[in-house]
């Protein structure tokens, strides 16, 4: 099953790729990056506008959802100040994540520093790479031994 999300208010602040380190803030008007990401089979295909952005260095930041918030306080939205997440340095639109697990919720953020030295930030957004059917056959989920016979 494929799953688009779409992304175009933006944040301010700072994280990874030498910026300051203050929080990306939902307090400013809509950001001229738009970060979208669709869902495939362990993975995930990422575009952006990055044309819009001419002479900007990307960087990409993923990290797979967990419960709590790590030891800084940061939550999987906080992508660029959460320290179990991967940092993609010199991104460029489109790009493939692959090896991810499917069936987990990843969140991403991208950020692009600007030739005069602006950086300008995503929302995060999340998606979910999706698990192939041959998987789900090759899984004991269903025991064929002591399942009711129906048709009794």
């Amino acid at each position: 099953m494929m799953a688009l999300a779409l992304l175009t208010a933006g944040c301010d602040g700072g994280g990874g790729g030498g910026s300051s380190s203050q929080k990306p803030s939902p307090d400013r008007t809509a950001s001229p990056l738009a970060l979208e990401a669709m869902s495939l089979e362990y993975g995930a295909e990422l575009t952006w506008n990055q044309e819009r952005l001419q002479g900007a260095a990307f960087t990409l930041c993923y990290v797979a959802e967990q419960t709590e918030a790590n030891s800084s306080g940061a939550t999987p939205e906080d992508c660029f100040f959460y320290e179990e997440a991967t940092i993609i340095n010199n991104s460029a639109s489109p790009m493939s994540l692959t090896g991810l697990d499917g069936g987990q919720r990843y969140w991403m953020q991208l950020e692009a520093v600007m030739a005069s030295r602006e950086t300008i930030y995503s929302d995060p957004i999340h998606v979910t790479p999706s698990i192939s059917d041959e998987s789900l056959l090759e899984t004991d989920a269903w025991d064929w031994e002591s399942a009711p016979d129906l048709e009794a």
